[in-house]
């Protein structure tokens, strides 16, 4: 049996359409959280209509820090090493590049099981962003025995890895936007841009987080903008940036209390995104929405050159697509088949999973 790790929000979404898969074709697997992602968890475990975990090794509390970060990797360590014995898969699968994903891979490393690492192969070049996710996703998938990489490009990238290398033809988060396009609808209303910011390397360098806040003022210019605040970022928008926020009318800034099949129907019918996330590049990529990437380098193809503009930290290039964000429209990604039942298949090929 296969024992699936789950840590994170960013996980749970992109994980969720392949446990639906195999609840689908009566596929057995063991539903471990790592808790890295506390309470929101819950709620997507209840959205996506997910059986209950056979394991939680995390509290309640939502990672969002350096303190509460310490806190939950001390506590979930402590409980999964109690009760590793009690874990049934002989193979492990992480995914992606949050620090759970490393707890994952060395709890099987440790434990003697194999390890699966479902979107493996991305890589942005520099270990400096996205921080520490680079440092992850090598350390992770150098331990793997099995990698899926979503893309021939990702595949290019493991080369001389010691583990196998497993194609599944696109990202799994592909399946999991068409989930919420066909439980909402898009909003409608006067026209509205929607604005995230929550990567470490920019909320933590002041110069680039000015500058991230300077993009979401532009654009306020000419368009309602639609600004869900993190909670680090919230800790890090003080004085004179934050009573700019709060000076322009056309900024709305909201807490994070949509779900996930909500949020993508927000971005559904927003004119672009700004954004420092690259879930959020992918998710406007299927979509069909104009994207400016408040990055340096990204990990992801998606949406690149045709979607998505990285903004390279420039003002210039972030002025220039907000003048003509309109040309980065595309219609919506369509894929031959979902990535979570070709990920699926290939498991089944390798026997790695029941039959």
């Amino acid at each position: 049996m296969i024992s699936i790790l789950i840590g994170t929000k960013g996980q749970l979404i992109k994980t969720s359409p392949m446990l639906i898969e195999m609840e689908r074709r009566g596929i057995p697997y063991e539903f471990v959280l790592l808790g890295q992602h506390g309470d929101i968890i819950r709620s997507l475990i209840q959205l996506f209509d997910l059986r209950e975990p056979d394991m939680a090794a995390g509290g309640r509390e939502d990672v969002t820090g350096m303190a509460s970060g310490i806190r939950w990797s001390v506590a979930s360590s402590r409980r999964l090493l109690s009760s590793i014995g009690v874990l049934g898969g002989d193979t492990f699968l992480v995914h992606g590049d949050p620090l759970s994903a490393l707890q994952g891979a060395l709890l099987a490393k440790l434990s003697g099981r194999k390890l699966v690492h479902l979107e493996a192969g991305l890589r942005s070049g520099t270990l400096r962003e996205p921080f520490p996710e680079e440092s992850v996703r090598i350390s992770v998938d150098a331990m793997s025995d099995f990698l899926i990489a979503p893309t021939r490009e990702a595949v290019g990238n493991l080369s001389g890895s010691g583990g196998r290398v497993l194609l599944s033809e696109g990202n799994t988060g592909y399946d999991s936007v068409q989930l919420a396009v066909r439980n909402g609808f898009p909003e409608g209303g006067d026209p509205y841009v929607v604005a995230t910011l929550h990567r470490f390397e920019n909320i933590m360098v002041p110069w680039r987080l000015k500058r991230s806040i300077e993009a979401i003022l532009l654009a306020a210019g000419k368009h309602r903008v639609v600004f869900p605040l993190h909670p680090s970022t919230k800790r890090r928008i003080r004085g004179g940036l934050l009573s700019r926020l709060q000076a322009e009318e056309n900024v709305d800034i909201s807490p994070l209390r949509r779900d996930y099949f909500s949020f993508i129907n927000l971005i559904r019918g927003a004119e672009y995104v700004i954004t420092d996330g690259g879930g959020l590049q992918e998710e406007t990529y299927y979509l069909g929405v104009p994207c400016l990437l408040l990055r340096g380098v990204t990990e992801r193809p998606e949406g690149l050159g045709s979607t998505c503009v990285v903004s390279r930290n420039r003002m210039a290039v972030i002025r220039e697509f907000l003048d003509s964000y309109g040309d980065f429209r595309a219609e919506p990604a369509r894929l031959s088949k979902s990535p979570s039942a070709l990920a699926v298949d290939v498991l089944r090929e390798e026997g790695l999973l029941e039959p």
